[in-house]
């Protein structure tokens, strides 16, 4: 018999954390060691009125479900679990208004789809999928609610390789994961999901079929990203766990996982008690065996994003609508992409005449300021042009020097590796091209394994020790090809003649001189725990700073192979736009010699920015936080629209003072 529940609501309101499985193990602050909950700095809120249940048969269930619908609650979360001949259920739900909503239980795949296809066409998006058994003879659970304006799509039956294909179509539709479930047998591993129009672009990562101790590595990867969090886990009848991690906001947290039905109920007394309450549930296994997962917050609907404008616009004969105009372009492009966090600054001859910061993100997020220091890229290599140049003019190296033999290198593999000059590096013909050979800044975990560092990290000197020995691509000089590895040998190269650290010889020479606030940006993320820039990217992967350990890192922490001290020529400094302008203002963009019109841009996990020096002298820069932004067109188009298209049409028609 099909079960149906209806209720019709006020509000259009999606939950994204609406899932078939749950949550979270027990979380570590990596500062004490302890499990910890974690806090966005939300203001208190009252939670609404919420109940929840688990080890409820097919009777129990629907009875209990009758009765919480008749009293104005809704589903929140929802797992079916165990023998699919006798399945248990576990959910939550909260006492609000919102859109209609169906919800079903105890279905043979057949009955689910002609269910599901009976209100799909009817307007309803499917909001939680949970499934139980083999994949022979599952047993399905779900919601679906009548939303309006969400794309969305289902897939069950999924093997592993499936997953992962969904996984990536749902990025490149912008996409996010709704709800999902891990069923059938460990020799056959089924998945079903479900995925939503992601509007605000909010960033999403998932990890499929962990063992509890992988997942927990995982976890602690994740939330080494500020604001991340895990939104959902699913756990299988042997325990395994699939989980979503999200960079929304849902107050304070807590998570849990491996629990036994005792375990649940004293960690809902524990949460309870400090003001949360479960916003996902899931449970795997049978009787005793029957493990839980279960995710506390403050609230089970994300918080919605603000928009905020800060800074000065002083040097445009209309500096209102001058405003008003960068003021728009920017909030269309950091709406439309889901960018939380940016800066753009426009002066002339170094005199600033907008210094904007724009912050689109969620309560208790730090509010961007014009000072504020973000990490460059490749607008970096700006610095190590002023550095060689600084050289050039002390007659300390000449544009001819040959690189390597000044660097007492002798007796390369490939005889070219001899020639490759200054001047072929900056222009980027030196040989190097990391299509065809790899990209060398993010490599450097493989290259401390291959020069045998014992553990520590990649030095600048590790990773040129490892290229001398390899062989061009190309004659120096031959071509151009766009190489950071070329502007890390020439940062090395600075700091072997100067006989200082880059850093110190570009802050003695370039910064100080001229008053520039740039920054080296370290790569541990125990460093940028107190940032208020916050570079965000999805992923983790295993950490360059520890070449021999196993632990993932987030990306922009060493989980991208990049270790950021060694790569502060091409890639890792720091500092505002406004002080890119300045810069830019005096020493150019791109070239050696005196400042040339050109332009520079940036682009890794976690950044995207843009340094352009006009022929108007009308100079400018841009930092955004983020490389990711909506998948309906490619983003360096996207990026390149606003830098090319938006900003300069501006700058062409708006007269300055």
């Amino acid at each position: 018999m099909v079960k149906l529940h209806l209720v019709t609501g006020f509000l259009s309101l999606l939950w994204l954390t609406l899932g078939l499985a749950s949550p979270t193990p027990d979380l570590i602050d990596p500062t004490s060691g302890k499990i910890a909950a974690r806090n966005t700095q939300l203001q208190p809120r009252a939670i609404p009125a919420w109940e929840f249940y688990y080890n409820y048969d097919s009777a129990a269930h629907q009875s209990k479900a009758t009765a919480l619908t008749n009293q104005g609650y809704r589903p929140i979360s929802l797992s079916v679990y165990g023998a699919n001949t006798n399945p248990r259920y576990a959910a939550v739900w909260v006492q609000r208004s919102g859109p209609a909503w169906q919800a079903t239980h105890g279905l043979t795949a057949a009955a689910y789809q002609t269910w599901f296809d009976r209100w799909r066409v009817q307007g309803y998006a499917s909001t939680i999928v949970s499934v139980t058994g083999p994949r022979n003879n599952p047993v399905y659970a779900g919601v679906m609610e009548q939303i309006s304006g969400v794309s969305w799509w289902q897939k069950c039956d999924m093997n592993l390789q499936q997953f992962n294909d969904a996984y990536n179509q749902a990025y490149a539709e912008t996409k996010v994961l709704k709800s999902f479930r891990e069923y059938g047998v460990p020799t056959d591993r089924r998945f079903c999901a479900v995925y939503h129009s992601n509007p605000q672009v909010n960033h999403w990562d998932w990890r499929p079929s962990q063992t509890p101790a992988d997942y927990q590595a995982t976890v602690n990867a994740f939330v080494q990203n500020q604001y991340w969090r895990p939104a959902a886990v699913s756990v299988s009848e042997d325990h395994q766990i699939t989980s979503l991690f999200m960079d929304t906001s849902v107050g304070t947290w807590a998570a849990r996982h491996g629990l036994t039905a005792a375990q649940l109920q004293a960690e809902y007394e524990t949460h309870k008690a400090n003001g949360l309450y479960i916003i996902n549930l899931s449970g795997g296994g049978v009787g005793a065996n029957a493990r839980f997962t279960a995710i506390f917050a403050q609230q089970d609907v994300p918080s919605a994003r603000a928009w905020t404008a800060t800074g000065t616009t002083t040097g445009f004969k209309n500096n209102a609508a001058s405003m008003a105009t960068v003021d728009g372009i920017m909030k269309t492009f950091m709406q439309t992409n889901g960018v939380r966090q940016a800066q753009i600054s426009i002066g002339r001859n170094g005199a600033a005449l907008l210094q904007r910061a724009y912050t689109w993100a969620e309560p208790g997020r730090h509010i961007t300021q014009p000072a504020d220091a973000f990490l460059l890229a490749s607008v970096s290599k700006a610095f190590v042009v002023a550095a060689v140049q600084s050289m050039f003019n002390s007659g300390r190296l000449t544009p001819g020097t040959k690189v390597y033999p000044r660097l007492g290198y002798t007796n390369p593999r490939d005889a070219r590796v001899a020639n490759i000059t200054v001047q072929q590096l900056l222009d980027h013909t030196g040989g190097y091209d990391r299509v065809l050979s790899g990209e060398t800044v993010f490599m450097m975990r493989q290259i401390a394994l291959e020069q045998g560092t014992g553990g520590a990290p990649a030095t600048m000197k590790t990773v040129v020790d490892w290229a001398f020995k390899r062989t061009l691509d190309f004659d120096p000089g031959a071509r151009s090809q766009y190489s950071n590895y070329g502007y890390l040998l020439l940062a090395y190269l600075v700091q072997h003649v100067s006989g200082q650290s880059y850093y110190d010889y570009l802050r003695s020479t370039i910064l100080t001189p001229n008053a520039l606030d740039v920054r080296q940006w370290a790569t541990a993320a125990s460093a940028h725990r107190g940032d208020g820039i916050v570079q965000e990217a999805r992923g983790v992967w295993l950490n360059a700073q520890t070449p021999l350990s196993n632990v993932e890192v987030p990306w922009v922490y060493g989980g991208d192979g990049m270790v950021k001290e060694a790569a502060v020529g091409p890639s890792s400094l720091s500092a505002s736009a406004s002080t890119v302008m300045r810069f830019v203002s005096r020493f150019g963009a791109t070239g050696n010699g005196p400042r040339a019109v050109s332009w520079r841009d940036g682009k890794m996990n976690g950044v995207r920015t843009w340094a352009q020096a006009r022929a108007d002298n009308v100079d400018w820069a841009l930092n955004l936080n983020t490389m990711e932004f909506s998948t309906g067109v490619e983003s360096n188009e996207l990026f390149n629209r606003l830098c090319q298209v938006d900003i300069t049409n501006f700058l062409n028609t708006s007269p300055v003072a």
